[in-house]
């Protein structure tokens, strides 16, 4: 172990005495920081391997001026963890800000650690504090498991102070996510990525992420995506976020030759002088062929903005916008018909009204045509119809 991490460091600095002429100097924090990360890395691809030198290393590095303090804090939970320091970890965690790349991952673990503290006696007070964890992983990453187990925890809630026997449900089969394909949102990625469309990339990649089950973000397969993502900022032109991300990708258990390749890329970027970004150059039909695998894939709103951007570049997207619409008022429409009065999706109850309101949409949009409006028409009769037998709670 201690040969190898002597290796690693040789490489690296190897890298930085090699380094193209127009470069900012590392200072003594930065390289102090990529070492500790290495050595931290290191120990999370092996288990066995004794953590005082990652300990010494990361105890002693002070968070440098292109990583916050609060992503600094979370990587030193990892240190934590392993260390066994349970205790300190959980208290560490809870003080991630939303606005950190890494609080999801934050907010998964601090779960798992509540989750490993309850027993029969602690239950009633842990439970509360693993599904209010949950939801703030809900909110940072909608598109994730855990949307629909929020969802599905609010709901029973709110059935639990309904009268016994006023909400009876069936083993529902519509559900969040249940057309999500993470190969293709890698696919929609990478067709972003030929537009220059960097930023559109770096999120579609995101997403090939997010609707994996989470425990999937803490494993070295995770590393080649942030990776990835890393690599948009940079061609957009925004180093330091390009920097966060390829930390993120480094501080996860990859084998040495990928924690090798990682360290050489984040030290010659931090020295680097700042890259001039691409200039976008959306094509029309490659959005709307985006925004089709998208509307697949239920995932309407991001098709929705992706139809607006082709509409700016000319595309004729009305009757598509439309139709979009419709299929949206219809998942939620097929939601709601599998459940209870007291459903709640996305954070507020999924009453018949807020159904209707979306077919009405689906009407009123301009690219409606008569055969879609007589759809909507149908449905709207339908949910007058629902509404009677089971109506919205007083």
């Amino acid at each position: 172990m201690k040969e190898a991490l002597a290796l690693v460091l040789a490489l690296v600095l190897a890298a930085c005495s090699t380094a193209p002429r127009k470069t900012i100097q590392m200072t003594a924090q930065d390289e102090a920081t990529v070492r500790a990360l290495m050595v931290l890395s290191a120990s999370l691809a092996d288990p066995t391997s004794k953590l005082a030198a990652a300990s010494t290393e990361f105890g002693s590095a002070a968070s440098p001026a292109w990583l916050p303090e609060s992503e600094f804090r979370y990587y030193r939970v990892l240190v934590e963890l392993r260390v066994g320091n349970r205790t300190k970890a959980e208290e560490t965690l809870a003080r991630i800000p939303d606005d950190s790349i890494a609080a999801a991952e934050a907010h998964w673990i601090r779960a798992k650690l509540i989750s490993e503290r309850m027993t029969d006696a602690t239950a009633g007070m842990l439970r509360p504090l693993i599904i209010q964890e949950y939801a703030r992983v809900a909110a940072l990453r909608p598109r994730s498991t855990m949307a629909q187990f929020v969802a599905d925890a609010a709901t029973d809630a709110r059935e639990a102070q309904e009268p016994a026997g006023s909400s009876p449900r069936v083993v529902p089969t519509v559900r969040l996510g249940r057309r999500f394909d993470w190969q293709k949102l890698v696919s929609i990625a990478e067709l972003y990525q030929a537009q220059r469309m960097y930023a559109e990339a770096a999120k579609a990649y995101g997403w090939s992420l997010e609707v994996r089950y989470p425990d999937e973000w803490l494993q070295s397969g995770a590393s080649a995506t942030w990776e990835r993502i890393a690599n948009c900022h940079e061609q957009r032109g925004d180093r330091a976020l390009s920097l966060r991300y390829l930390v993120k990708a480094l501080m996860l258990p990859i084998d040495d030759d990928n924690r090798v390749r990682l360290a050489e890329i984040l030290s010659a970027r931090i020295k680097a002088a700042p890259s001039i970004p691409n200039a976008p150059s959306p094509d029309r039909t490659t959005l709307v062929k985006i925004a089709t695998s998208l509307v697949a894939m239920e995932m309407f709103d991001e098709a929705l903005t992706t139809y607006e951007r082709a509409a700016a570049l000319h595309e004729d997207t009305a009757l598509a916008v439309a139709e979009t619409l419709e299929q949206r008022a219809g998942f939620l429409l097929a939601y709601r018909r599998e459940r209870s009065r007291s459903t709640v999706l996305f954070g507020a109850p999924l009453s018949w009204d807020r159904v209707a309101a979306a077919f009405e949409e689906a009407k009123k949009a301009f690219g409606a045509t008569d055969e879609l409006r007589a759809r909507s028409n149908e449905a709207l009769r339908e949910i007058e119809k629902l509404a009677k037998v089971n109506p919205n709670p007083e």
